[in-house]
């Protein structure tokens, strides 16, 4: 089974909550692209130029993201995703883009590491809004 059947069966048994489709900056053209795929109401949005290119973080009243279906967890731009959610929980160098539920082959984590892996992408959303932040002041 793939890491990517392995998470959506997780995630259908109520055992993580997809918390990794979270707000994150998502290339401004893909969003623009998108718009009405949007599944619920954006509170807040911003626009930055990073490294990788103009951005749009979306923020939404549950913190997940806008193309996330809520009741089946599916991705409704699945096919048009952007890179980050491609190499989400299968990049084996890079912490940050790692499950904090699943290890790279699939395996479920202990306890302790979840809230390791939780931190670390909590500590991380923190320093990408940081630089966002600073580029509108």
């Amino acid at each position: 089974m793939s890491f990517a059947e392995k998470c959506r069966e997780t995630i259908l048994s109520g055992k993580c909550a997809g918390n990794c489709c979270g707000n994150t900056p998502l290339p401004s053209e893909l969003v623009e692209k998108n718009r009405d795929k949007f599944q619920v109401e954006v509170i807040k949005e911003l626009k930055v130029n990073l490294d990788e290119g103009e951005e749009i973080f979306c923020e939404t009243e549950d913190n997940k993201c806008v193309f996330l279906n809520r009741e089946t967890f599916g991705c409704l731009i699945y096919e048009d995703r952007p890179d980050i959610c491609k190499r989400f929980g299968t990049d084996k160098d890079n912490t940050i883009m790692q499950c904090p539920f699943l290890k790279v082959n699939g395996n479920p984590r202990s306890p302790a590491q979840q809230r390791r892996y939780q931190r670390q992408n909590r500590d991380w959303m923190k320093q990408r809004m940081k630089v966002m932040e600073k580029q509108l002041n």
